[in-house]
Formats: C-alpha cells, structure tokens, sequence
C-alpha cells in the first residue's frame, strides 16, 4: 500500500517526537535573570525515541527590562517529509518588561532591617554612656 513516503524518507507519524524534543529542551532556559545581570542555562529533553539539547542566556539590563535568546538542537538529524525537510533546529528571543510597582526582595528588606538593628543598638549604647557621663559630674 502506497502511503506517499518515498524511500528514505521519515514517516509523518516519527517527526513528532523530533519537535517535542526541540520544545522540551528549550524550555529549560532562563527567561529572566533575576538577581544577576546575566544568567546561561543548558538544559535538555526528550520525546519517544528523539533527544534534545538546549542553551541559551538571560540579560537584565534594569530593573524593568530583561532580554532572553537561545536554541536548541535535535540529535538524529533533520526528518525529511514529502518534497522538504524540517529542521532539527530550533531558536527562540524575548523581551520582559516589568510594569507597576516593583517589590524589593525579602534578602534587601532582612539586611536594612539587621543594619538598622545595630544602629539602635549603638544609639542606646551612646545614650546611657552620655546619662552616666552627667550623673557623675552632676549636669
């Protein structure tokens, strides 16, 4: 039965497999860096028969504006269907830009709030050396 595959050529059902491997792979990429200025990933996937590598990088370029790029790759080559081929390459690019107010991280509240700590704690310390200081030369 003739299903129009010619010789050498993927069959329609075995492609699949080569795709889901390109998008589970490329999912493995940061797509913000968010407490560097840059962050690089690789990462991998795999469908069925079909594996997939990744890499790519995140740029924060401000607090609003953060880039992202990479692809990934396909072993086994490409599959050829009918009169072309698909690729065993995949890419991909973004842009995120933060609107509204931003929230300062927990880790900056948590040092501001130990510095200030120490602040009232030398403050407290200067003060009862000033009130001793008066009580004994009688101020």
């Amino acid at each position: 039965m003739d299903r129009g595959i010619k010789e050498g050529e993927t069959p329609p059902f075995s492609w699949p497999e080569g795709a889901t491997a390109l998008s589970t792979a490329i999912t493995a990429r940061p797509a913000v860096a968010e407490d560097s200025p840059l962050s690089c990933c690789v990462g991998t996937g795999g469908y069925s028969s079909r594996y997939a590598m990744s890499v790519g990088c995140a740029v924060k370029a401000n607090n609003r504006l953060s880039f992202n790029a990479g692809g990934s790759y396909v072993f086994g080559g490409q599959a050829d269907y009918r009169s072309g081929s698909l690729s065993n390459v995949a890419g991909r690019a973004g842009l995120i830009f933060k609107l509204g107010n931003i929230q300062t991280s927990n880790n900056n509240h948590e040092q501001l709030k130990s510095r200030l700590d120490a602040v009232q704690d030398a403050n407290r310390t200067t003060r009862n050396k000033i009130r001793r200081l008066k009580q004994g030369t009688n101020l």
